[in-house]
Formats: C-alpha cells, sequence, structure tokens
C-alpha cells in the first residue's frame, strides 16, 4: 500500500498507481487493488484528480480521498509501505505533526 500525501490533482498518485499495475502485470501477483491512496484536503484538486485516473485506467489502483496529512486518523499504524509528499510538505503548517503521522502509519522493519 502506498500513500500520496497532497496528491492534488494526482500526478504522483497516477504514476505510483502505473508502476503497480505493470509490477502487478510482470510477477506471480494477478491483481493489486488499491494499492496506491492520495489524500488531498481540496476537494476541488480531487475532482480533477479522480478524472485523470479514471483517464488512465487505474481506478482499481489508485483511490483518492479528502485527507489532512496532520492528521491521518482513517489509517491504522503500521500500514503503509511507502509514503510520498512531493512539494505539498511546504503547505502543511505544522510539518513536525505531519510528518509524526506519516512515521506512524508506515510499516516498520523490514523492507521488501
Amino acid at each position: 500500500k502506498l500513500l500520496d500525501l497532497a496528491t492534488g490533482t494526482a500526478d504522483v498518485a497516477i504514476l505510483l498507481g502505473k508502476a503497480a499495475a505493470k509490477y502487478s502485470s510482470s510477477s506471480a501477483t494477478t491483481t493489486i487493488n488499491s494499492a496506491v491512496l492520495g489524500l488531498d484536503p481540496s476537494q476541488n484538486m480531487l475532482n480533477v484528480g479522480k478524472t485523470k485516473v479514471q483517464e488512465s485506467d487505474l481506478t482499481n489502483i489508485v483511490t483518492l480521498e479528502l485527507g489532512d496529512a496532520r492528521k491521518l486518523n482513517a489509517l491504522q499504524d503500521n500500514t503503509i509501505d511507502a509514503a510520498t509528499m512531493s512539494f505539498g510538505i511546504r503547505n502543511v503548517p505544522e510539518k513536525e505533526q505531519a510528518l509524526c503521522e506519516i512515521n506512524r502509519v508506515l510499516k516498520k522493519g523490514r523492507m521488501d
């Protein structure tokens, strides 16, 4: 499971989704459902992103939801394999709080 915070119009989430789809087709895994979760506090940006995800035929791989990097309450501890945030961190007033939340949801230990 990959997390793209401040996903905006989902450019990075779509790139991750395409990579996940390519990986899925070249491995023993038959399908990867909702492999990428993109969160953003702007519904308008998400609406554009959802259209782009549909146009990219990635709706089974990329999920976009309203969310705030400072409050990832819907995500359980140690459940995310990797997280990205691109340039969105510059817009987060409480950067330390967001980074603590990212750390909380990331899986700990060995990387595969």
